[in-house]
């Protein structure tokens, strides 16, 4: 009997993911293909063979990797633009011609992230709607705790050279402070910091904190994963009203 959507989401969450804020289907996607292609094997070794269930699970994945994506270069595109950034600017980034072709990739990325029935495989958007309401609950019970760790982040965020030094992770920043200022909810301080994410990896080519604020720095960014690493371990369920 083939595997269903959430089957696949859970096989590749416990094969290749990192416990560090649940499955990214971007990443999980790098994963299985460069575990398939020998990618961290030595050249006089044998290339280990990836079984086909996690290949076909790593397919399943697509649309919704391509869909993240989508949403993450829409989110910057609005970031750079709240940021006073020039069209023809954001276009020289994008690889465009002319800022009329980085106005015209926004308005394809807005009708693209746009909720719609669409064709897709009924269990995934089943899975889909299912964690999007356990994600709005699981922040509405944490709100608190998510501001708190939202307000010591912004605070602390002259302390990484990565957060002042890239334009773009600075517009994060910048996001989520005007978030905190117009008193968004939980979910929507979540997807402000979630970017944030990679920047303040525990990888061993992230920058440390500097400065007298380098400690408090250092638990803000502690703080930040462990509280997505708990957002991305929450349940979901895909019960049949989701039809």
């Amino acid at each position: 009997m083939a595997m269903g959507y959430a089957q696949r989401r859970e096989l590749l969450k416990k094969r290749y993911g990192t416990g560090s804020a649940g499955l990214d289907p971007v990443r999980v996607l790098s994963a299985v293909a460069a575990a398939a292609n020998g990618h961290f094997t030595l050249p006089e070794q044998a290339r280990p063979i990836v079984p086909t269930e996690d290949l076909l699970a790593a397919l399943s994945q697509v649309p919704e990797a391509r869909s993240r994506l989508d949403q993450v270069e829409l989110d910057l595109i609005r970031a750079a633009r709240s940021g006073t950034v020039s069209w023809q600017s954001i276009a020289d980034a994008l690889g465009l011609k002319s800022r009329q072709s980085a106005e015209a990739k926004a308005l394809r990325l807005e009708r693209a992230t746009a909720p719609t029935g669409g064709d897709r495989d009924v269990a995934a958007q089943r899975a889909h709607r299912a964690r999007q309401r356990a994600t709005t609950a699981w922040c509405r019970k944490h709100e608190e705790r998510i501001r708190g760790i939202a307000e010591h982040l912004v605070s602390t965020a002259g302390a990484w050279p990565q957060l002042t030094d890239d334009t773009l992770a600075a517009l994060s920043v910048q996001s989520l402070t005007a978030a905190l200022e117009a008193g968004g909810d939980g979910a929507q301080l979540v997807g402000y910091m979630a970017p944030l994410e990679w920047r303040l990896s525990y990888e061993a080519s992230t920058p440390a904190a500097q400065g007298r604020l380098a400690a408090a720095a250092e638990q803000a960014r502690t703080d930040m994963l462990q509280l997505l690493a708990d957002l991305g371990s929450i349940s979901y369920d895909t019960s049949p009203r989701d039809l």
